[in-house]
């Protein structure tokens, strides 16, 4: 092979350390628990056929999910590697084509495994543009865009003489492409010990985690009635793997829960510092709410429904014993994301906010805030819902409202809400009776009753769930019979003091929460 041909086969290989640096980085950043080798293994073992793991009475396990398997693939990537390299030499198209190809088996890859989620596809996306950015940088970017665009180089005139077939294969000296390998080398080297750092932070955390025992925690049980058994409806108890998040980290918080604290302070008669220890030894309180993000529209995902358990705010107010005037607490977590709660909500016997550690049985995930967060039913997210939560400064509300850009009474408390789950959007029915399902929500005063109507018709009661837990969502459904043709089915809830679902327009109320959830369908013809 000549110099000019082994260099742009290197330029591949580095390249392919860097896109490996880049997705390890990834990985620990959206906290993966395994990095992108090993998330190519399991993915090819979940992908491979149980004929091929199986063949003839040999078991293939112990080889697919050994060392060898790992060979093959290091093997394999740089060879692959290398011969993108090589048709760089030629232009940019090539290896943009074959980035763009292993792009997508990764991403298929993800796809077959197990519980996918979003974040898994990112690791896949920053190695690939890990790839691309390396071959430019070794290659020389403008150059290989020079070379696809046909455009000759431009020499010097020492260089005037020479042709094409005497160049380098890369963009300057032997010394300049050691000097690019070198620096993308190094940047390869540091993503994957900084990705490798804040992975293993997060399977330590995982690992403690896992091994905690909170005998104090009842598992979940759906009280009888909740769930209505129709094809479609949401669970009446939202998993904790589909529970909705919304939050401002970049990198999920991994917090050990030894090392965990909640310091409360500020107008306190004295200052409290709760470990976990302290926290889960304290009298357990638990119960089903529903949480809601301020950001939910109407039929919108941002809404679920648990079994939270843990320590009732008002008892660790009442630790630190608040002074009087003060009436907002500004909670922090460790992200450095901040709210406003009032003391009064959080201080209310009848409201029921928690600090909890538990969710549906089992500790917070770390999603979800573990070791703890707060949990305030009939408050939105954004005015109580503090994830990873680690400080509440006692305060008065005047005082905030001079320290923050944004309006820090969101006390707003959640309205009364419903959405149609049943039929799904732009299905077609047979003709006659139509079952109509859905989910409705009011914490904390709990929803007396929900309302539908078909093609702008009267409103009809639907029937109810069991609806004995105020803070909880409640599942209601309806039948009607409807003619062939399309259709469009609204539903409204009403609390049990009186309060109906406010029926504005977002886009004019200027707030998302508002407004009335439809579905269109349609009945076929017999």
């Amino acid at each position: 092979m000549s110099e000019a041909r082994g260099r742009w086969a290197l330029a591949g290989v580095v390249a392919a350390l860097l896109g490996f640096g880049l997705s390890e980085l990834a990985a620990g950043a959206v906290t993966l628990e395994v990095g992108p080798l090993l998330g190519l293994r399991e993915a090819i073992i979940t992908a491979l056929p149980p004929e091929y793991i199986v063949h003839n009475g040999v078991d293939l396990v112990a080889i697919a999910t050994g060392p060898l398997l790992i060979v093959l693939l290091v093997l394999g990537t740089t060879a692959l590697a290398a011969a993108t390299g090589l048709a760089a030499s030629d232009g940019w198209r090539t290896p943009a084509v074959v980035t763009v190809l292993v792009a997508a088996v990764g991403f298929l890859l993800v796809v077959v495994r197990p519980a996918t989620t979003r974040v898994d596809f990112v690791p896949v996306a920053a190695g690939a543009l890990g790839f691309g950015i390396g071959l430019a940088v070794v290659g020389g970017g403008w150059s290989l865009l020079r070379r696809g665009r046909g455009v000759p180089e431009e020499r010097g005139a020492g260089e005037a003489g020479r042709t094409d077939t005497d160049e380098p294969g890369l963009r300057g000296s032997r010394r300049a492409f050691l000097v690019r390998s070198a620096v993308v080398v190094v940047a390869a080297v540091a993503t994957t010990v900084v990705g490798e750092v804040i992975g293993q932070g997060r399977r330590v955390v995982e690992r403690g985690r896992d091994l905690l025992r909170l005998t104090m925690v009842t598992p979940p049980q759906v009280p009888a009635g909740a769930q209505l058994e129709v094809a479609g409806l949401t669970p009446w108890m939202t998993p904790n793997e589909d529970f909705y998040r919304v939050d401002s980290a970049l990198i999920v918080p991994t917090i050990d829960a030894e090392q965990w604290q909640l310091r409360i302070h500020g107008e306190v008669e004295r200052e409290v510092l709760l470990s976990y220890t302290q926290l889960i030894g304290m009298t357990v309180q638990e119960g089903w709410q529903a949480l809601v993000s301020l950001q939910n529209e109407p039929g919108g995902d941002l809404v679920g429904n648990a079994w939270w358990s843990g320590v009732p705010t008002r008892v660790l107010l009442g630790m630190a014993g608040v002074l009087p005037g003060a009436d907002a607490v500004v909670q922090t977590g460790r992200d450095g994301w901040s709210c406003v709660t009032s003391t009064q909500a959080l201080g209310d016997p009848r409201r029921g906010g928690l600090l909890a550690f538990a969710m549906n049985g089992e500790p917070l995930p770390l999603e979800h805030g573990y070791p703890a967060r707060t949990i305030v039913p009939g408050l939105y997210g954004a005015a109580s819902a503090c994830k990873w939560v680690v400080d509440w400064e006692v305060t008065r509300l005047d005082v905030v409202a001079e320290t923050r850009e944004e309006d820090p009474a969101l006390l707003t408390p959640v309205r009364p809400s419903s959405r149609v789950e049943v039929p799904a959007s732009d299905s077609d029915l047979p003709p006659g009776v139509v079952r109509l399902a859905g989910t409705a929500w009011a914490p904390p005063q709990g929803v007396s009753s929900v309302e539908v109507s078909v093609d702008g018709g009267a409103w009809r009661l639907a029937i109810l769930g069991d609806a004995r837990e105020h803070d909880a969502w409640v599942q209601w459904r309806a039948e009607v019979e409807l003619e062939p043709g399309e259709h469009v089915v609204r539903a409204r809830a009403r609390d049990r003091v009186g309060n109906l679902q406010d029926e504005g327009d977002p886009e004019e109320t200027e707030d998302p929460t508002t407004g009335l959830h439809e579905v269109t369908f349609t009945v076929v013809e017999a």
